[in-house]
This record gives C-alpha cells, structure tokens and sequence, in this order.
C-alpha cells in the first residue's frame, strides 16, 4: 500500500538546509566576538596613554625647547596633574625650572589626540657654557598613564652674547619752564634681547616715598614716559626716560619733577621685587647693575622774562662824500 504526501511530513532536504544555515550563524557570532575580544580587551587590559620626551634642544638665545609625543592610540587627558620640570647640570634636588602644568605646557590639548605631540619653549634662558639639561614628566594622578620614558637628558652647549641692562645714570636737568626733572638713562651694553622676553619686563622707579612700575608687556614706558622699551633690544641701545613724561601747562606735576632740596631716586630695569610685584625675565651676563640709587639736589633756574617791548636801533645816516657810490 503506498502512501500518499501528507502535509505534517518533514522534507529532508529543508531540514539539512537549516542545520547548515544555524550553523553558519553561530560561526559568523563566534568570529564576531573572537574579534572583538581581541581588538577591545578587557578593562584592566585597557592601553594608557604614553607621555615620552622625545627630544630637547636650544635656539639662538639659549632657551630650552621640549619636545613631548603621546606613544599611545589612547589620548591623554588628565593635563591639570601632569607636570614638566628642567634640572641642570645634574642638581635634582631641586628643579632649574618647573614645575609647570600641561594646562600651559598643551594648552590646545595636541595629546588629548592618539600619538599627539607638542614642543614647548621654556621661557628661561640656560647659562653660557656647556650644560646636562634633564626634562622630567610628573603626573600626579596614579594609573592614567604608562610611567616608562617620561624623562630625557642631553648635553647642550650655549654660546649667546648676553645682554647685560645698566641704568647707566639717574640726573637731575631742568627745562625750558623752569622745573627740576629727574632723567633716567638706561643702556643694553651686552647682546641682543629677544623682543618676547623684553617685552615681559618692567622698570621700577622710587622717588622719596613715590614709587612707579611701568609694564612692557602694556607698554607703559610709551603710554606715560614717550619712549619705546624696545630702543634696548639691539645692543648699545639706549633710552632716556622721564617717568610719567615732562610737564606741560595741562599737567605741571608730574611724576619726574623734583621738589627743592635734595630726594633720593632709585630706578630698576628688569626689576625683581617678587610677589605681588614683577620679576626679572630677562637673562643677563651680569645681573648686579639693574639697580642703581642716588641723591638728586634741586636748584630751579630762574627763568628771566624778556622785556615787552624792544627798541629799534637808531639808524644813523652817514653823509656821502663826492665822486663815491652810494
């Protein structure tokens, strides 16, 4: 007796077809995750990010460059608790220079970035002569980054002429009204001056119980004095400065005039008088001549007024001779 096709029969072939179809799912699920295992490990596998000097080196004027690579695929974020310290000449008790946050050492975040770098010019000159200069990664913030390689050091040679400010003379003048100035004579008998470093500077003048601090970097000496700070950055140059200008008939006190009788003035290029007030930024062969005090003894001229009126000259007429031109 045959039998008929009956419709809860199972076909053998669609069955086979299935088995093969599961089978290629799971396979496909497994590579898939085998994949993604091994290019995501687990947490406590994860990568750090990898802070490196990579090199340092001097320019033209001696300032230290550091150049720092992140060695990682993982970006470094963590730049309030990482800082940047320079030893000299093997003193590492206590820093040349630092430490300074990467706040300001990266402030555009170039190692936020995978295998981001960054160069950073440290804004202090090394002495003349030959130095071991060692560039030291601190990052205070434990498991944030691989430790290894976060220092270098390099012998390098600095061979700058340096500048050497002087107030040359601190004098009492008196002008065409009358009144008793103090004039201020400054001079840059060394080297050359980097204009971003001079114009950090400042000029600090004390007369009697007075005092003034003019700022480069707001260009003071030009606002109220009329001179230029940058006449110094060439060597041999020279300013003269009258602080907070001449009188004039709209101001005739001014911060230059000298009461009679004598006062004492004291003027400071590159003045280092510590907080709250500015420091010296710029790196000198001599640094004991920026400040110099003296005695000023006022004695007004009198000024003679002219007469109103001035008479003629008489003209006299001589008589003329014959047989002669006139």
């Amino acid at each position: 007796m045959a039998l008929g096709k009956g419709k809860n029969l199972k076909d053998p072939k669609k069955g086979g077809e299935m088995k093969k179809l599961i089978r290629l799912v799971i396979g496909v699920s497994l590579l898939v995750m085998m994949l993604t295992l091994f290019q995501y490990p687990s947490f406590a596998e994860q990568q750090l990010p990898d802070l490196q000097v990579a090199d340092i080196y001097l320019d033209q004027f001696c300032f230290p460059y550091v150049a720092i690579a992140n060695r990682s695929p993982v970006g470094f974020r963590y730049h309030s608790s990482a800082l940047l310290l320079l030893y000299l000449d093997g003193n590492e008790t206590s820093p040349w220079f630092g430490g300074e946050y990467f706040d300001r050492v990266d402030p555009r975040r170039f190692l936020s970035h995978p295998y981001g770098s960054v160069t950073y010019q440290v804004p202090k000159a090394v002495p003349r002569g030959s130095h071991r200069i060692k560039a030291k990664i601190i990052v205070q913030k434990d498991g944030v980054e691989n430790d290894s390689m976060n220092s270098l050091e390099k012998t390098l040679v600095c061979n700058r002429h340096f500048p050497d400010l002087v107030i040359e003379d601190i004098r009492a003048v008196t002008d065409s009204m009358g009144n008793c100035l103090m004039e201020i004579i400054i001079k840059n008998q060394g080297g050359e001056i980097p204009a971003s470093e001079l114009d950090r500077s400042n000029l600090y003048v004390k007369k009697g119980e007075e005092f003034r601090i003019y700022y480069f970097s707001h260009s003071d000496l030009s606002r109220y004095c009329g001179v230029s700070h940058r006449g110094l950055l060439r060597p041999g140059g020279r300013i003269v400065v009258y602080p907070d200008g001449k009188p004039d008939r709209y101001r005739p006190q001014r911060f230059c005039v000298l009461p009679k009788g004598g006062t004492t003035v004291t003027a400071w290029i590159d003045s280092d008088l510590g907080n709250p007030y500015p420091y010296a930024v710029v790196a000198e062969s001599n640094e004991t001549n920026n400040k110099k005090t003296k005695r000023l003894y006022c004695i007004p001229a009198k000024v003679v007024p002219l007469p109103e009126k001035v008479r003629k000259p008489k003209v006299i007429k001589l008589p003329v001779v014959p047989g002669t031109r006139r």
